[in-house]
């Protein structure tokens, strides 16, 4: 074996040697892991009391200004019908008709528009409330010696009810300031409703 050989199979052996050390320590040291149950924590300090009247009242916003448009098509269906009078011809009809469809088109199009914005309005709440935990969350971590904190839900098979963190952090969360709830929820959100599509204008009576 040549001088050159000899260096070359050495620094393979240290570099195999550095290599193992680098992996040795990498899995003693190991990754600590504790778990928090977000519901359990929401329900200890009344979150989720709160997100659900915040999701309650965008939604009754967001019903007022649905009903609000379709009384407004309805108002303008009604005054095209009594423009034409009840002496219509089928084209007057026909084009009543077309804007009935458009009409409930435009309609379907808010509906689908208010089913996003409520769903976006839930998301950054739950969002919020994740914000808000975190902090403490990592601070209960770090006294555990963990370096990662795994929410409880579907993913999470078991684990040791030690390694549960939930109650520390909930201990350390402020309480929700619940405002009073609206009296007048069930008749608004059922106006809301009742409004929410402009109903076909009748046809014109015939001579």
């Amino acid at each position: 074996m040549t001088k050159w050989s000899k260096i070359g199979v050495m620094a393979l052996m240290v570099g195999l040697i550095i290599c193992g050390c680098g992996q040795s320590q990498a899995q003693s040291g190991g990754t600590k892991a504790v778990v928090i149950d977000l519901d359990k924590v929401a329900k200890e300090k009344q979150y989720d009391k709160l997100i659900a009247m915040q999701i309650n009242a965008a939604n009754r916003e967001l019903l007022k200004r649905r009903a609000s448009i379709a009384q407004e098509l309805q108002h303008r269906l009604n005054a095209e019908k009594a423009l034409i009078g009840p002496n219509a011809n089928s084209e007057q009809l026909a084009e009543l008709q077309r804007r009935i469809q458009a009409a409930n088109r435009a309609m379907s199009e808010i509906n689908a528009k208010v089913n996003q914005v409520a769903a976006q309005v839930r998301a950054k709440l739950i969002v919020d409330f994740r914000d808000k935990v975190k902090p403490l969350a990592e601070k209960a971590a770090k006294k555990h010696g963990a370096t990662i904190v795994l929410v409880n839900g579907a993913d999470v098979l078991w684990f040791e009810d030690a390694l549960d963190i939930s109650m520390e952090v909930a201990a350390e969360l402020e309480a929700a300031k619940l405002p009073e709830e609206p009296k007048d929820d069930a008749a608004t959100e059922g106006d809301a409703k009742k409004d929410a599509t402009p109903a076909p204008a009748p046809a014109p009576a015939k001579k």
